[in-house]
């Protein structure tokens, strides 16, 4: 089975029109192993079903769900305007992986090394 169909079989379709990601995750972004390289399920998405990303942007998820890997629900931002959106969703009880408010958490500069490692964030 190619990676493409491995990809398809990976995520259900919710109500609100996110792919939901069912596989293993990091911090509740999904991962995805394609020629033998760990990437960002979402980031496999958009490359597949949009194109290029763009170097130094990143990947907003519109839909505010980090496990979603709908290509219609990702927008590509500069830094600074993903941190920004970041910043504004940090209160939002709906937000699922509002891990930023734990900073003291031992755990947190780990976390988002990892995270940037694997360009999530």
């Amino acid at each position: 089975m190619g990676d493409l169909e491995r990809f398809r079989r990976s995520f259900k379709k919710d109500e609100n029109g996110c792919w939901i990601w069912l596989r293993s995750s990091c911090c509740g972004y999904g991962m995805f192993k394609c020629e033998n390289t760990l990437i960002s399920a979402h980031r496999y998405s958009y490359k597949t079903f949009v194109g290029k990303l763009t170097p130094p942007l990143y990947l907003d998820h519109l839909c505010n769900n980090p496990s979603c890997v709908n290509p219609d629900h990702l927008e590509q931002v500069t830094g600074s305007k993903n941190t920004q959106r970041a910043y504004d969703r940090k209160n939002d009880k709906n937000y699922p992986a509002n891990f930023f408010k734990k900073k003291n958490n031992k755990n947190y500069k780990r976390i988002v090394k990892i995270l940037k490692m694997y360009e999530i964030i």
